[in-house]
């Protein structure tokens, strides 16, 4: 799903080359369901001369900016289109977009996209650990739907053989239980747990816990 949001503040404009803004910042308070977000960034050419944007920079690769061209008349307005791909992304999100146009004597602007995106999800320790030449006990790591969201773990599994993890319990779309075991403590070894789960559908989370025998 894909989120468009405009944010107008009250006429605090920002000049560069001859282009005011309507507003430099965006928020936008994604979905959980969201693939992508966008934000929209008015602005206008108030100098007598056309105005020519020579380079969009964006601050990473799961941002871009797309102008519906480079060059801008006298009086004509234009907007620019700031695209965040999520993927797996959650919690608070600062997007930069680096404007350069053809004048030299002028710095170039910098626009922010901020994205909020909900976690559906809340998980246990981060890090499980057993101390070398303890027993072999098994550790709970859980995962739950946050209310109003329904989750499915859809596999369970450990990136070193040394450990091995099993369902202990189950409340079917609200809560899981994984027991995590390491096979000996006889020497130090790490690993990680990783949990598949359907949510959200076409861009499902995966969650991790390290695991350590230390």
């Amino acid at each position: 799903m894909k989120r468009l949001c405009i944010l107008l503040f009250l006429p605090a404009f920002s000049a560069f080359a001859g282009l005011t803004w309507n507003n430099t910042s965006v928020k936008i308070d994604a979905q959980a369901t969201d693939k992508t977000v966008t934000g929209i960034f008015p602005f206008k050419n108030e100098s007598k001369k056309s105005v020519t944007i020579t380079e969009t920079r964006t601050s990473c690769g799961c941002t871009t900016a797309k102008l519906d061209k480079k060059t801008y008349a006298p009086g004509e307005s234009g907007q620019i289109a700031a695209h965040f791909d999520i993927g797996s992304r959650v919690g608070p999100q600062q997007k930069t977009i680096t404007l350069t146009t053809d004048d030299p004597g002028e710095k170039p602007v910098v626009l922010e996209l901020n994205v909020d995106i909900p976690d559906a999800l809340e998980t246990s320790a981060a890090l499980l650990v057993w101390k070398v030449g303890e027993k072999t006990d098994a550790q709970i790591f859980s995962v739950k739907a946050k209310p109003g969201y329904k989750i499915k773990v859809t596999d369970i599994r450990c990136s070193n053989a040394f450990f091995t993890a099993k369902l202990d319990s189950a409340k079917e779309g609200e809560a899981y239980n994984i027991a995590v075991t390491p096979v000996k403590t006889d020497a130090k070894t790490f690993g990680l747990l990783i949990v598949t789960t359907d949510y959200p559908p076409g861009n499902p989370r995966v969650v991790y816990s390290q695991l350590q025998v230390k």
